[in-house]
């Protein structure tokens, strides 16, 4: 049998649990969902799935199970798996699919590195004298250990990384000490159907989409004040701030309105998927303004209807797509060429990068490697 132990019910996890049944694998996966809640919300019509409570995880009932497994796989490495392996004995492959912010919010020296200035500003503001603050303080003077203290414990115990970029292995290897892990190649998910839009009318499409969500490693200030020094003429600037924090949703919603005015039209609401791909297909440029992995569905979204994306020089992703061979830009281009930035990409380009994401993330491509990681449960440790 092979141990999928997720966190939380979210969203995009039951289609996750679904490719990994589609396989039909000579051995059983069991699926556990790592949550204080009673029942899902999100995780539908699927065997093998169960609740557990974090925890219930570190409890030695449950540890003594794992060796009765072939692989273990985490989906999102947690305080609490953390632990869990620490506590452990195994004698079986461990995987460590990692999301982004197991990473990058957990380790101390990277999450310093996420927030340019403005930002960082309002981050400290806005987090003080919440639990998070407390919590914060508590960990820097010693008084009680962080995710990363406990994921340090267990890294020798994880035979496995698999990145949601390649470059975020040697990162992982570098920062937690860790050169005898090995990289295995996984993709959760194909291209998605449906968003074949016409190059021809993709180059047409003005509007501008920033980031992903309500979240402070976005680093929206920044880019709106970018924005605000530049003619953008008629353009739409639209916000997606409907998942993350709320209070700093309703700062970037108010902030942007200020500077930007009508231009500017913050997405405060989660809205259905067929008008969430209806809305998609009406952009022409995605600006990313993180300095780590983080939103690749949109990412990869807008690589395949032809958006022109620019990054921060300083995001790892940057630097991974471009190696690939991915026509993109970073946000310097806008600081130089200003208005003159947004000029579209070519159909040329277009179907360039589209044949690009056909090669790493065909649907034949992503089988093959949800079958490389299950053959995993195959080998000794």
């Amino acid at each position: 049998m092979i141990l999928h132990i997720f966190r939380n019910d979210k969203k995009f996890v039951n289609t996750i649990i679904s490719n990994f049944e589609k396989q039909n694998y000579k051995r059983k996966n069991i699926f556990y969902i790592e949550t204080k809640e009673k029942k899902l919300d999100y995780i539908k019509n699927i065997k093998n799935i169960f609740l557990i409570k974090p925890n219930e995880l570190v409890k030695n009932n449950f540890i003594k199970k794992l060796n009765n497994f072939s692989l273990i796989v985490l989906h999102y490495f947690t305080k609490h798996k953390a632990i869990m392996l620490s506590k452990a004995d195994i004698k079986v492959p461990v995987v460590w699919c990692v999301w982004g912010g197991d990473l990058y919010q957990s380790h101390p020296k990277l999450n310093e590195q996420l927030f340019l200035s403005k930002t960082n500003k309002l981050r400290n503001k806005q987090s003080k004298n919440t639990k998070e603050w407390i919590k914060y303080i508590l960990t820097k003077f010693g008084i009680i250990k962080n995710k990363y203290h406990f994921q340090q414990k267990a890294i020798d115990k994880i035979t496995h990384i698999a990145p949601i970029i390649e470059n975020e292995f040697n990162i992982i290897k570098r920062y937690y000490n860790a050169p005898h892990l090995k990289y295995i190649n996984f993709i959760y998910g194909e291209m998605q159907d449906g968003l074949n839009v016409n190059p021809k009318n993709v180059i047409k499409n003005k509007n501008i989409m920033i980031g992903n969500s309500a979240t402070f490693t976005s680093n929206h200030i920044e880019i709106i004040d970018i924005l605000g020094k530049i003619n953008i003429e008629n353009r739409k600037i639209i916000v997606p701030l409907s998942y993350g924090d709320k209070k700093y949703a309703n700062y970037i919603a108010n902030y942007g309105n200020k500077k930007l005015r009508n231009n500017f039209e913050p997405l405060l609401k989660f809205i259905e998927k067929k008008e969430y791909n209806k809305l998609m297909s009406s952009f022409g440029y995605l600006i990313m303004n993180h300095k780590r992995q983080q939103g690749m569905y949109i990412v990869y979204v807008g690589l395949q209807i032809g958006y022109k994306i620019f990054f921060n020089k300083n995001n790892p992703t940057y630097s991974f797509l471009k190696s690939l061979g991915y026509e993109i830009f970073t946000i310097d281009e806008i600081i130089e060429k200003k208005e003159k930035a947004f000029f579209p990409l070519s159909v040329k380009q277009i179907e360039k990068n589209r044949a690009i994401l056909k090669k790493n993330k065909g649907k034949s491509v992503v089988d093959a490697l949800y079958k490389k990681l299950l053959n995993l449960s195959e080998k000794k440790i």
